[in-house]
């Protein structure tokens, strides 16, 4: 952070180390920081326009998110050059209590219909909106927006959705997992298990409905699987969240630590993940996901 800020002093205008030195920052759970390096660099005077300016809008969006400044956020979401910035807009919503618009416009960003090709992420967006309605407290509303990306998916979509992956971070499941659908979660990472044996995915997710259903000893066979990658950031992560499930949050936290240390990103995603609500207000982990201001 502290090379970043020189460089921005070397060069002023120069948009790109502001994202780079936010990016930093916020990896080390530092909004305030990274906010205040991308306020250096005013995107109007230098005329930075297209993806340049999407992106540098996206991390202004994120670190408010994460400061929960969510007024500042929606500002953010609906500034000029940003037309399509909708999921933010919907973060920002659900952050402020106003679910029936965040509802709206999640259940808005998907295509007409399910395709081999469909533009990603669309659905993932959505669903990342509809955790974000969760762990806002309004539990009823993500329901409602996961059944509809699940009607999106159709009756045979279990194993596409099994395989995407949420943009609000790699280590989340399918929106069946989280819909509470668990047969059909199970059938869906079964199948991506049975085509690859070495899935980190299905294991994780496998072990995580074996918790949910009370079979402790597929779960500690899952576990022992994910234990054998100990290099694996979302390995150890994964093991995190079985703690989590199983009411452990000591060795849930310690998991946690040993998975950021091994490099895990996307801290600022953590509170989405419902498999961790059990630990919400444990002192440790509430310590651990808070960002350092």
């Amino acid at each position: 952070m502290a090379a970043a800020r020189a460089a921005l002093e070397a060069s002023p205008r120069s948009i790109e180390m502001a994202i780079l030195g936010t990016v930093i920052a916020v990896e080390h759970s530092r909004p305030r920081d990274g906010l205040e390096m991308l306020h250096l660099v005013d995107p109007k005077k230098i005329g930075a326009k297209g993806f340049l300016l999407k992106v540098y809008l996206s991390w202004v969006a994120i670190t408010y998110h994460m400061l929960g400044q969510y007024q500042q956020e929606l500002t953010a979401g609906r500034s000029e050059g940003r037309p399509d910035a909708l999921e933010d807009q919907a973060s920002a919503l659900a952050g402020l209590g106003r679910v029936g618009e965040a509802e709206r416009l999640a259940v808005g960003m998907l295509p007409e219909r399910h395709s081999n090709d469909d533009p990603w992420p669309a659905p993932m967006a959505t669903a990342c909106v509809a955790l974000e309605l969760r762990a806002h407290g309004h539990p009823e509303a993500a329901q409602r927006v996961l059944e509809r990306v699940i009607a999106w998916y159709g009756a045979d979509g279990v194993n596409d959705a099994t395989r995407e992956d949420f943009p609000c971070s790699r280590p989340h499941f399918s929106v069946f997992y989280y819909a509470g659908r668990w047969d059909e979660a199970r059938a869906g990472y079964q199948h991506l298990l049975a085509g690859d044996s070495t899935s980190l995915k299905a294991h994780a997710a496998l072990g995580a409905l074996a918790v949910r259903r009370g079979d402790l000893a597929e779960a500690d066979r899952m576990d022992v699987w994910l234990a054998g990658r100990p290099h694996s950031a979302n390995a150890t992560y994964s093991r995190a969240r079985l703690a989590a499930l199983r009411g452990d949050g000591k060795r849930a936290v310690e998991l946690l630590r040993q998975a950021f240390d091994q490099g895990l990103r996307w801290r600022m995603y953590l509170h989405l993940d419902p498999d961790f609500e059990s630990l919400r207000h444990y002192a440790p982990y509430s310590t651990l996901i808070q960002p350092k201001l």
